[in-house]
């Protein structure tokens, strides 16, 4: 007896998102389309085509229990097979949105590049952005769950609001959907056109900012003036750009290609089938689009890896964050056509190893990535940054939140990690070691170190670190820990508070208000030293003699407070602002005496580091 099969879901399974890449077989291996139906009626039923036994089908869920039907077709017409599948959609709605906007001139027509007699005017445009949003959250909830991350995936800004998803839905039918957001710039729509690329980032950073879009956010932004010059054959008003900092993260592009972009779910396998050519009055972007579905490929996969620097990925040695969004079409379809960029004639069944996908190292970032985080997943305090500690000829990192990642980079890709399963809050690394991982030799490399709770710190030159982190005192060679703070006052560097040997603390006191204004310490031979200014109120530090070990530091622009660890596990009341800046702790290696106190000062204390030997 035939069967319709599911290889990648079962039923009863929970689900995050709106619409599901299911993937199965029927038991024969023919040809025909499987018709997909919704129990409730609230989403038109959708076909998708059967080749060689292979299926792969968007379905529509919506939150809460949904029964499905899927019905086989073969070629005659023939209805041979059904099946049930049950889901549950769960909406994950405490997690940060992905954000879709249009970002348009002043005085621009809201229209785009497109064929003769194709309409263009906003509403369409509206219509495809939605689509290649859910077309980049369906791949990428279908890339985790492969690779054995669960069924995750970033989350949408989503509304009750007319859909658009099917065309078959009477115009006007509400469902929750995304959001496409429209912004006006200062500049005009030539202008857009005529300025650098690289300013349109900046371009479209500072209309979300002006329109006072609450932070953090993430967003995905198109430029609708967008325009193909013929003549010079130069894309005007594009640049494809991704990245952000602080709590302002965005990907931006052009919309050369959006006129080829499905508008509807109906249309996805259509749009990738399409091997049409495109007419040369529009844009062959990376002379990579000649056919329609080869722009759409290019488009929609080449945003999405704008969309993947603004989620923390930087450019990886394969997958969607280097150029294999070119086959992007082949998560979605079963066939492949004509392609005039391979001189391929076309590929029937597209199966799975067939695909592009996102690199294991950008899905380890989603893991962590709060958009991306599931139900019962542990939720990270968000501001503990990681700390650098030199050692003799090691860096040791810690990290509360804890370190899952350790990549080298050179060449400008990623050629060697480690990851750290489960997360470790403290981790160690010799320049020999990053060498032999990743094969460096001599070369120059990078090492990126990454943190549970989103926070990532680089380190340029190991051998210079270690050297730099060496300082020679009047008691010997001592190491120095990374400065806290960045000088935000302008400040002076202070003398250095250095410790005799032969002493230790007796006494210490605080001075601080919202920020840490100076460290007092009185030592066993009755000497008193001071680190930075005797401003702010005084605070006596309860303190029973044990050793410090360690420090709790808040500092952004400078010093916001401070805190003591001691080595019988006491830790002191925290000086200063506990709300400003980042929160680190700064532990001593083990075996290592606390010597002394670095930095700088202006009103306040705007840089702090410490001596250790």
């Amino acid at each position: 007896m035939q069967q319709i099969l599911f290889d990648n879901i079962k039923t009863g399974e929970t689900v995050y998102h709106r619409f599901v890449l299911v993937r199965g077989r029927v038991s024969v291996e023919r040809d025909g389309c499987i018709t997909v139906t919704h129990n409730q009626g609230s989403f038109p039923s959708q076909s998708w085509p059967v080749n060689g036994g292979f299926y792969k089908a968007l379905v529509h869920v919506e939150p809460g229990e949904n029964d499905i039907e899927f019905c086989f077709n073969e070629s005659n017409g023939n209805v041979t097979t059904k099946q049930s599948l049950k889901l549950h959609y769960q909406r994950l709605t405490n997690n940060p949105v992905v954000q879709l906007a249009f970002m348009l001139g002043r005085d621009s027509p809201a229209t785009f590049d497109c064929p003769q007699s194709m309409k263009n005017d906003l509403d369409e445009a509206m219509r495809k952005l939605r689509c290649a949003a859910y077309l980049w959250q369906a791949f990428t909830a279908d890339c985790m769950y492969r690779n054995g991350f669960g069924r995750r995936t970033f989350q949408l800004a989503e509304t009750v609001q007319p859909d658009t998803l099917s065309c078959m839905s009477p115009w006007g039918t509400q469902r929750l959907t995304a959001t496409v957001n429209v912004f006006r710039a200062d500049k005009t729509a030539e202008e857009i056109r005529s300025v650098p690329d690289d300013d349109l980032f900046g371009i479209a950073m500072d209309t979300l900012h002006k329109n006072n879009v609450p932070q953090p956010f993430w967003f995905a932004c198109m430029f609708l003036d967008t325009r193909y010059d013929s003549s010079s054959g130069k894309i005007r008003g594009h640049v494809a750009l991704g990245g952000g900092a602080g709590d302002s993260h965005l990907g931006v592009f052009g919309s050369h290609s959006l006129h080829s972009f499905p508008s509807a779910i109906e249309y996805v396998v259509p749009t990738f089938s399409d091997d049409r050519l495109v007419p040369k009055y529009l844009a062959n972007d990376a002379n990579e689009s000649s056919t329609v579905w080869e722009c759409a490929n290019i488009g929609i996969g080449a945003m999405l890896h704008e969309v993947g620097h603004s989620l923390g990925c930087p450019h990886q040695p394969d997958g969607i964050m280097l150029r294999s969004y070119t086959v992007f079409n082949r998560t979605f379809t079963t066939q492949e056509f004509k392609c005039v960029r391979t001189g391929s004639t076309g590929l029937k069944p597209v199966l799975e190893k067939d695909e592009c996908s996102w690199h294991r190292l950008d899905m380890l970032r989603f893991l962590y990535h709060p958009s991306f985080r599931l139900p019962n997943d542990p939720v990270f305090d968000t501001n503990g940054d990681l700390t650098i500690t030199p050692l003799k000829e090691r860096i040791q990192v810690s990290c509360a939140s804890g370190i899952y990642l350790l990549e080298v980079e050179y060449d400008n890709l990623t050629r060697g990690w480690k990851e750290f399963n489960p997360p470790q809050t403290m981790i160690a690394f010799s320049d020999r070691e990053l060498r032999e991982m990743s094969n460096a030799g001599d070369r120059a490399y990078k090492v990126r170190i990454l943190s549970c709770n989103n926070k990532c710190e680089e380190l340029n030159d190991i051998s210079k670190t270690l050297s730099d982190a060496i300082a020679e005192t009047p008691y010997g060679s001592m190491h120095k820990s990374q400065t806290f703070g960045l000088k935000g006052t302008g400040g002076q560097e202070l003398p250095s508070l250095l410790i005799p040997p032969e002493t230790h603390i007796t006494h210490i006191r605080v001075y601080s208000g919202m920020a840490l204004d100076g460290i007092e310490l009185t030592l066993s031979n009755g000497q008193s030293l001071m680190f930075g200014n005797r401003g702010g109120s005084p605070k006596d530090v309860p303190f029973s003699g044990s050793r410090i070990v360690g420090f709790k530091i808040r500092s952004g622009a400078w010093v916001d407070g401070i805190g003591f660890i001691f080595e019988n596990g006491n830790e002191s009341p925290f000086y200063g602002n506990e709300q400003g800046g980042g929160s680190r702790n700064f532990l001593l290696p083990i075996n290592s005496v606390f010597s002394g106190f670095f930095g700088s000062a202006g009103p306040f204390c705007d840089s702090i580091g410490f001596y250790y030997q």
